[in-house]
């Protein structure tokens, strides 16, 4: 999703840079499946006038990427490049959380749920990176839970729900407190 830019500076078939544009570079992304698809970004490629292009892109799925930059069919030195991209940023209404813990819980043990760290874009993160997750649990009673990472995009929520409380209602019977 941000956009990125690299730049291509043209030579001549001896190496030496060319001063002038005119060139014709195209610019393709091959990257990961996706639930949609493959992943195929074409970059803008810009003139800058000088004999530098610069080549703009956005790609939404991280993964590896084949960055293929040729002139009239032809790969440039080094083409096709590899370019690995990693999730944004995470957000907690991307997220997914899942597990027993989240439906059902027994009061004074240790329960347990998962949550799975996803980006704007549905990525979900593979490393602990930019996902930080604090969960509070409302009810008879409101209850922090203890959120671990496993560095590997899923954390895992702990509490303990108080056991139930006990009213303060006094019974009487023949005359006489209980």
């Amino acid at each position: 999703g941000t956009p990125a830019a690299f730049t291509i500076l043209a030579r001549d078939e001896f190496g030496n840079r060319r001063p002038v544009c005119g060139d014709d570079f195209e610019v393709a992304l091959t990257g990961p499946e996706t639930p949609a698809g493959g992943s195929h970004v074409h970059g803008i490629v810009s003139e800058n006038g000088n004999g530098s292009y610069v080549v703009e892109y956005a790609v939404t799925s991280a993964g590896l990427y084949h960055v293929a930059v040729t002139l009239r069919g032809r790969h440039i030195a080094g083409s096709p490049f590899s370019m690995q991209t990693l999730p944004s940023a995470t957000r907690s209404s991307h997220s997914v959380a899942f597990g027993a813990g989240l439906s059902r819980a027994v009061a004074g043990k240790l329960n347990e749920f998962n949550i799975v760290a996803k980006d704007t874009y549905g990525n979900a993160e593979h490393a602990s990176a930019t996902g930080n997750f604090s969960v509070r649990l409302t009810g008879p009673a409101t209850v922090t839970a203890k959120v671990v990472d496993s560095l590997t995009g899923v954390y895992t929520a702990s509490y303990v729900p108080p056991p139930a409380c006990r009213s303060g209602v006094r019974r009487r019977s023949s005359g006489s407190t209980a």
